[in-house]
This record gives structure tokens, sequence and C-alpha cells, in this order.
């Protein structure tokens, strides 16, 4: 499943998330040692993306050349239970249609990187404090 790209429509370096809510846990609850404080709870058909560009030196002044890489995610928890219930792919360079295939995203994106934030809903970003 590859969630195809039409033009540029994010703005660089920027992050969008759709249907996230933040929850706190407190000292209470079980997972406070691991996860304890206030955290982003994405619900089922919540959708991150996150553009990357690669950057020049211009007279001194670093500016946006081109697009690097576009990574998307997609929360399903029933379709994609072997992911932690997320929906991963990426688009580098030139590329906004392909993508990578579901054992490549599962591979690069899952196992090799987000499996490793568990306990984090497999994100890395935090709450603005």
């Amino acid at each position: 499943m590859t969630m195809p790209l039409s033009g540029r429509a994010i703005t660089q370096v920027a992050s969008l998330a759709l249907l996230a809510k933040f929850k706190l846990i407190g000292p209470d609850h079980p997972n406070y040692e691991k996860q304890g404080g206030f955290r982003h709870h994405y619900a089922d058909g919540s959708v991150i993306v996150d553009e990357r560009v690669h950057a020049k030196l211009e007279g001194g002044v670093w500016q946006e050349a081109d697009l690097a890489h576009v990574a998307v995610m997609r929360k399903d928890v029933a379709r994609f239970a072997d992911t932690g219930g997320w929906y991963f792919d990426l688009f580098r360079d030139a590329d906004r249609t392909t993508g990578l295939t579901r054992e490549q995203a599962k591979q690069n994106c899952f196992v090799a990187c987000h499996q490793n934030v568990a306990t984090r809903d497999y994100l890395f970003s935090d709450p603005r404090g």
C-alpha cells in the first residue's frame, strides 16, 4: 500500500500530525517510570508527514535545496499490528508515487529505527514544552 504524493503541499522540514491528542501518565499509572508525563496519543487514522530537504550554503546563507525525502506514518492498529499499529513509507528524492514496499518499510523504518521507541508509540517526537 502506497500513499502517493501529488506535489509539495507540505512546508519545508515540517511535520504534520492529524488527530493527535495529548495524555498525561501520572504517578499512579503502572508505566509511570517508563512513560510518565505528557505524551502524544495518536488515534487510528492519525497521519504524520515529515518532509526533509537538502540545504546549500550561498553567500553565507543556508538555503533550501532539493527534496531529500518525505516520510509518512499512518496509524491503523488492526492492519499494521506487526509494525506497532503504524503504516510506514518513505519517498526519496523525486519519488512521489512509489515509495517502499511493505517489507522494505518494515525493515528500514520500523525494525531499524522506530521499534526502539515502543514505549513512545514508536515515535521520536515530544510534546512542545
